[in-house]
């Protein structure tokens, strides 16, 4: 045998010679779990667990953004239908706050010009005037019309030139109201702008009002009364003789119209003297003719 392939050749140790050579315990081999597929392929998702990308036709795009565009305008919608609910409850608030104020302060005004046509009906009422007739005129600041004469005056009623015209008279007052406030843009019931503006002017301008009394005056006749209601009664002695101190009833309406600052600017007095001598013509008929010119 050449040496070469002595050396070439492999050698072949049994067993035995094998545990002579490595005599340390052989380790045993850790056993190991099969990989399961999803560890073993990495990355791999399952079908049902796939995000596929959205692929939408035009037309359900379309449709998508026609309803987002919707859904839009019903919020804007709605936020200023609740805005425009805020405002108007705020100006109803407003509104009735207005309205309160208003009615305060009629109420205010219609309680200071009863309590002033109260204290004027009870001058007139006194045995003796607590006022002059200089005051009661600065208290009329404007004349009934420009035509009238002063005896036409309310002040002048039941006064002539200071005087009384009637004695033992007494004033019953039936109602005190203030029957019209006057406003800017102020019209009657049916409507007539005309009469509204008259009253307007009668009252110095706005926020002004109408007040009506009514009451029932008594007295007995007396000169001044005829000299001025009938004057041609004084030519005859006789018929005054028979005319003084016979007692009438009348019903007499006063109207007043006050400004702003509660001072009477205008006032009218109605009274039906034929109406008040019914009493006069039942008791004596022929003076009554008479006083009539009849």
């Amino acid at each position: 045998m050449n040496i070469s392939e002595l050396l070439c050749s492999s050698v072949e140790v049994d067993d035995a010679t094998k545990e002579l050579q490595d005599p340390r315990p052989s380790r045993p081999q850790p056993c190991r779990k099969p990989r399961s597929k999803a560890t073993a392929v990495a990355g791999f998702v399952p079908d049902n667990e796939r995000k596929r990308p959205c692929r939408l036709s035009a037309t359900r795009k379309r449709r998508r953004q026609e309803r987002e565009e919707l859904e839009s305008r019903e919020f804007n919608l709605t936020l200023d239908i609740n805005e425009l609910r805020r405002q108007v409850t705020h100006l109803l608030e407003c509104r009735d706050l207005c309205l309160t104020q208003l009615f305060v302060h009629r109420q205010r005004i219609e309680s200071d010009v009863v309590c002033i046509v109260t204290s004027l009906l009870n001058e007139f009422n006194c045995d003796g005037l607590s006022v002059s007739s200089k005051a009661l005129s600065c208290f009329f600041p404007r004349q009934h019309l420009a035509g009238l004469e002063s005896g036409h005056k309310v002040q002048d009623l039941v006064l002539g030139g200071g005087a009384h015209v009637f004695s033992h008279r007494a004033w019953t007052t039936t109602s005190i109201k203030v029957v019209r406030f006057v406003e800017e843009e102020d019209e009657d019931e049916d409507g007539d702008a005309a009469d509204a503006a008259e009253t307007r002017r009668l009252c110095g301008g706005t926020s002004g009002c109408v007040v009506e009394a009514n009451g029932v005056f008594t007295g007995r006749i007396k000169r001044e009364m005829l000299a001025a209601f009938f004057p041609h009664a004084l030519s005859s002695e006789a018929l005054v003789a028979q005319l003084l101190g016979f007692r009438v009833t009348c019903p007499i309406q006063l109207v007043l119209y006050f400004d702003t600052n509660r001072c009477v600017t205008h006032q009218v007095a109605q009274i039906n003297i034929l109406a008040a001598m019914d009493a006069l013509h039942k008791a004596r008929p022929s003076v009554f003719a008479q006083l009539m010119g009849q």
